[in-house]
């Protein structure tokens, strides 16, 4: 109700089958994401991209670059072997895709999970920036 809400209220629509190039992309680099394969996901971002957290205090840059993310993505994959994301429904635009994503992982006491606000930014059908709005 709150997508549908947003979309009439915004012009943005919530994704169909009919038109789902930007979110396709989504959907793959967060599939890339889960598998742990760093080449998929950089094969669906821009030369530039830049990995964006909205704190509290504004926002704060946590890579930017190519080569950042795959560094990024190398720590953080040998840090917690257990992560992965799942994606709500998403909202498209003309060049963003706003979507909730879940994060899920393991713990000694069991499984945990956290979700949070993603809005990507696409160029040309690629990521160029990920907003990430705190968890929740």
């Amino acid at each position: 109700m709150v997508a549908v809400t947003l979309a009439l209220l915004f012009g943005v629509r919530v994704t169909t089958a009919d038109h789902a190039a930007l979110s396709d992309t989504v959907r793959a680099f967060v599939e890339a994401f889960n598998a742990r394969d760093i080449d998929a996901m950089d094969a669906l971002v821009t030369d530039d991209v830049a990995w964006l957290s909205i704190t509290p205090d504004g926002l704060r840059t946590e890579t930017e670059g190519r080569a950042a993310l795959q560094s990024a993505m190398v720590s953080y994959f040998s840090s917690c072997s257990s992560c992965r994301s799942t994606l709500g429904p998403l909202l498209e635009s003309a060049q963003r895709v706003a979507v909730v994503e879940t994060a899920h992982w393991q713990t000694d006491d069991g499984p945990k999970s956290q979700q949070s606000m993603a809005v990507y930014e696409l160029d040309d059908g690629r990521i160029r920036r990920v907003h990430y709005f705190p968890a929740e």
